[in-house]
């Protein structure tokens, strides 16, 4: 029987939390995967001061809640909650969930069918990422994206729209993207050296340095309404600051010393030119915030 371990993190969204559980087991129970996959969730909580902690674990008593310090933020509360799935029993699958996800029915069974078709097709393949949609649009939201230009690999386009055929990508969301067993055991988990955002990107383009591929899978996979808040910092109605401190917040752009691994990492040729950009980020922030 094949096992996939849900890794999850939240803060404080204890009712969209409880929406995301809520799609995991009615929809994607082991009655629907015809008993072929076992679920076991891993949530990590992050100080939630909203009482997410006690809803979940009253409402899906099923799920392993691990407890954070408060300052995880989305990738060391995945590592953690990954960390904790290592730990506990060996998997087949690794499917990291973020926890404003409302999943469409079977779509984890469905994801690793698709992954375990495509693996048939082609060697070694790292991830299988699941498109998900705009509420309210139905546009793609979240999933994969491909580089635009080979000599600045730095450089994606917007989120693939899925077909009925699997298309490779560059760039993987994690907020519905399975990962093999076998990915782990070659490149490990998320990095240690992110807090928040680009470790999902920094593990897809680490698995294609290791010979792995990552795919979008045929069809979505649920919803996710896109976070707008990126921006922020460039909008006048808020003091210069005011928005200084938002380019800070790790939630906003990625902090400057993790951009500068990424970049050094990943950037190819063109790094010095991405690290520069960091480095007067980081002493001079104002040049950020500033609508030019």
């Amino acid at each position: 029987m094949t096992s996939c371990a849900i890794l999850m993190t939240c803060h404080n969204r204890k009712e969209k939390t409880l929406r995301c559980l809520m799609s995991l087991f009615s929809l994607n129970n082991d009655s629907k995967l015809n008993g072929e996959f076992t679920l076991t969730c891993y949530l990590v909580d992050d100080g939630s001061t909203d009482g997410t902690y006690e809803a979940v674990a009253e409402c899906f008593p099923q799920v392993k809640l691990i407890k954070g310090n408060g300052q995880l933020y989305w990738n060391q509360g995945m590592r953690l909650a990954w960390q904790t799935a290592l730990r506990e029993q060996k998997h087949d699958y690794y499917l990291w969930l973020n926890d404003d996800v409302t999943l469409y029915e079977n779509a984890v069974a469905k994801l690793i069918q698709a992954y375990q078709q495509q693996n048939k097709i082609v060697e070694n393949v790292g991830a299988m990422v699941g498109t998900l949609q705009e509420p309210e649009s139905l546009l793609a939201s979240y999933g994969g994206r491909a580089i635009k230009e080979k000599i600045l690999p730095l450089r994606y386009g917007g989120v693939i729209t899925p077909t009925e055929q699997a298309i490779e990508c560059n760039f993987i969301n994690g907020n519905c993207t399975l990962i093999s067993a076998k990915s782990v055991t070659s490149i490990g988990i998320l990095a240690a050296d992110f807090s928040h955002s680009m470790g999902d990107f920094d593990y897809g383009l680490r698995l294609a340095k290791q010979g792995f591929s990552c795919w979008v899978a045929p069809h979505y996979f649920g919803q996710c309404s896109r976070n707008h808040y990126r921006k922020t910092f460039k909008s006048t109605k808020l003091s210069l600051a005011d928005r200084i401190l938002l380019i800070k917040k790790p939630t906003v752009l990625p902090p400057p010393k993790e951009w500068m691994v990424f970049v050094r990492r990943h950037a190819g040729i063109f790094w010095p030119i991405y690290y520069f950009n960091a480095w007067i980020r980081h002493f001079f922030p104002i040049l950020w915030v500033i609508k030019w």
